[in-house]
C-alpha cells in the first residue's frame, strides 16, 4: 500500500482486515498483491464511493461485496456489480441458504433422486426463460408438451403456482440460494 501511494487506513475487524481507501483509489490487482505478500489467498470487497460521514455504510457495502467474492471464487468484487439476489442472499451463511433452498426445493430433489428425473433443471431452465414454455422446451431439447407436464409436476410437488410471479420469484431465489450455498464458504449465521 505504501508503494501504491495515497492515503489509507488498515484495521482488523471481526477476523478480517478492513482497508479504507479514498474515493477513486485504484484497487484492481490489490487482492493479488496482498495475497502474494501474505502468501495466502485474499478476497476483497469494494464499496461505492461514499463520504466519510457514511463510512459505516461503506463498510457494510464492502462486507457484502467480499462475501460475494468468496461465494463466486473471485479475488475482488465491487458493491456496484452485485445483483439484487446476491445482496439478499450473500449476507447469510451457507447453512442458512441451504435450509432456505431445501425447504422449497427438497420435494424436487427427492423426486429426481427416486425417479431419475431432472425436475430441478427443468425448473431452472423454465425460470431462466421467463416462464415461457416454447424457448424453455427448446433449451432443454424436449417438446413443449413434455415441458408442460414437467412443470405441472413441479407445481404439484412444490405446491407453488408457476403462473404467479411471487411463487416464481420464491423458487428462483431458492435456486440461487442453493447455488450460493454449494459454492460459497460458510459465513456467520
Amino acid at each position: 500500500l505504501e508503494r501504491r501511494g495515497g492515503g489509507h487506513l488498515v484495521a482488523p475487524r471481526d477476523g478480517r482486515v478492513l482497508l479504507l481507501l479514498p474515493a477513486g483509489a485504484e484497487v484492481t490487482g490489490l487482492p493479488e498483491e496482498v495475497s502474494a505478500a501474505c502468501r495466502q489467498p485474499v478476497r476483497g470487497g469494494v464499496s461505492g464511493a461514499l463520504p466519510l460521514t457514511r463510512a459505516a455504510d461503506a463498510v457494510k457495502q464492502a462486507g457484502l461485496a467480499v462475501r460475494a467474492a468468496q461465494a463466486e471464487g473471485r479475488a475482488l468484487c465491487r458493491f456496484a456489480e452485485l445483483s439484487t439476489y446476491t445482496l439478499l442472499l450473500a449476507s447469510h451463511s451457507r447453512d442458512a441458504l441451504g435450509l432456505v433452498a431445501g425447504s422449497a426445493l427438497e420435494p424436487l430433489l427427492e423426486h429426481d433422486r427416486r425417479r431419475g428425473t431432472d425436475l430441478l433443471a427443468t425448473l431452472e431452465v423454465f425460470l431462466a426463460h421467463n416462464a415461457q414454455a416454447v424457448p424453455a422446451a427448446a433449451a432443454l431439447g424436449v417438446h413443449r408438451h413434455t415441458l408442460r407436464n414437467r412443470i405441472r409436476k413441479v407445481t404439484e410437488l412444490t405446491r407453488r403456482n408457476l403462473d404467479s410471479p411471487h411463487d416464481r420469484t420464491e423458487l428462483w431465489l431458492a435456486l440461487k440460494a442453493r447455488e450460493i450455498a454449494q459454492l460459497g464458504p460458510s459465513g456467520p449465521d
